[in-house]
């Protein structure tokens, strides 16, 4: 076992009397077990009361990112939670590597709805539309991954980010901040991303908060020797053991695995203090700046305007195993997902129009199972159309039409792709059990 000094300090009596905390986690999952933990911690808190999850966005192109949050989202019995996508190209194109085939085996094993990010809107989008609807000074942003989607966000709505964000807690250090050394590329969108969010993140008017990699700040779970047992309907148990038991060497020792992922989305909500020179609270802030290759990250101890710190948890390995893991064996309260029926599995055909006989002219491809024929049953994401779809009998595809950052949902019967209109705005998905 790696013998890191951990620090684990929460003033749970005056965090239990606050509001939850208005949480967005901004994620690279696919890359390593660890971002699944920390999303389930999220939702573990969130089932406490402590946290309102307003959305998750993964800062990759990988569609294993997408795939993993729906899966967390839908155990814990949040499967509408909105979810966006990096636009980029960045990590897309390493979705069957070793390090995600974790993720390539809970899909075959646990419910959700998306498929990959064409199903769900940009990150960018789901930042806009959350941050327009929440109250000033009010959203903290979890980021645990690179900084692709925060740099899309302050070239596009800085003014937002100022008005309705109230902190950012990065789990930074070479990996992150580094674009893993362009190991995923393309890194030309990536590059000097941490340089740009940490310098023109608006300060000091929105709190920066700093994990150090290489400061003995290292979180715990323990995933192979887990004190609540392995239960192989909860998927965040499977994903680690598939990883420690099969992923490269040394990602795990007999105790499990340690990382830096779950302790920075349970300070994002649960908050910390600390020792050291820059501390949080009571303490002083410093002025931090970043290499351009996200390298290095530098700490002007003079410069105290700058509303930016760095966490220590206070406590000692086994502590934090145990209270980490607490919360990872804690059962959802909306109880685990169903078991996956067959025919729940989508295939998307892009610019097809399907729709049924209106007017007496003759159908399109389709039966419309909406009342009236034309109408939509409502606007939402791609993955609570299919929802929809999955609840009413006879339903076995959608037609989506872009509405803003949602989608108008049209749920059909069959459905004869060949008679269709093709080269639309509209997009149709399709039941596996119906192609």
């Amino acid at each position: 076992m790696m013998n890191h000094a951990l620090f684990l300090s929460v003033a749970t009596a005056a965090v239990a009397a606050t509001a939850p905390v208005q949480l967005i986690i901004d994620t690279d999952l696919g890359f390593d077990v660890d971002d699944v933990g920390a999303i389930a911690v999220a939702h573990a808190l969130a089932d406490q009361g402590r946290v309102d999850i307003l959305g998750i966005v993964c800062n990759t192109g990988r569609d294993s990112c997408i795939v993993g949050v729906d899966i967390v989202n839908t155990y814990y019995g949040r499967s509408t939670m909105p979810i966006g996508s990096f636009s980029g190209k960045f990590g897309s194109y390493t979705d069957n590597g070793q390090d995600s085939h974790y993720i390539n085996d809970i899909r075959d094993k646990f419910p959700h709805t998306v498929n990959s990010r064409s199903d769900v809107p940009s990150a960018l989008d789901v930042y806009r539309s959350i941050l327009q609807k929440a109250e000033n000074k009010s959203v903290t942003i979890a980021s645990i991954g690179e900084t692709t989607n925060l740099q899309d966000l302050l070239r596009n709505e800085m003014d937002l980010v100022r008005q309705k964000v109230k902190k950012v807690v990065y789990m930074d250090g070479d990996f992150n901040f580094g674009c893993a050394d362009g190991a995923y590329g393309p890194n030309d969108e990536c590059w000097e991303s941490a340089q740009y969010v940490v310098a023109n993140m608006p300060s000091p008017d929105i709190e920066q908060i700093f994990q150090l990699h290489g400061d003995n700040h290292n979180g715990w779970w323990v995933g192979n020797d887990a004190k609540c047992g392995m239960d192989t309907s909860n998927p965040v148990k499977v994903a680690y053991r598939d990883m420690c038991n099969n992923a490269w060497s040394g990602v795990c020792d007999n105790y499990g695995r340690d990382s830096w992922d779950l302790n920075t989305v349970y300070v994002a909500i649960m908050g910390s203090s600390s020792g050291g020179k820059c501390a949080i609270g009571g303490g002083r802030s410093c002025a931090y700046s970043v290499s351009s290759d996200g390298k290095t990250e530098y700490r002007n101890y003079n410069d105290n305007s700058q509303n930016m710190y760095d966490f220590n948890l206070i406590g000692d390995v086994s502590s934090v195993g145990n209270t980490i893991e607490t919360l990872l064996c804690q059962p959802p309260n909306h109880g685990p997902a169903p078991t996956p029926t067959p025919g729940t599995e989508w295939q998307l055909r892009k610019g097809k129009n399907c729709y049924g006989s209106r007017s007496g002219a003759a159908a399109h491809g389709a039966r419309d199972l909406e009342t009236p024929v034309y109408a939509s049953c409502g606007t939402m994401s791609i993955a609570a159309c299919k929802q929809k779809c999955n609840q009413l009998q006879g339903c076995t595809g959608i037609v989506v039409q872009p509405s803003g950052n949602l989608y108008n949902c049209y749920r059909k019967a069959d459905i004869a792709l060949g008679q269709c209109d093709s080269n639309t705005e509209f997009d149709t998905y399709l039941k596996s059990s119906a192609i």
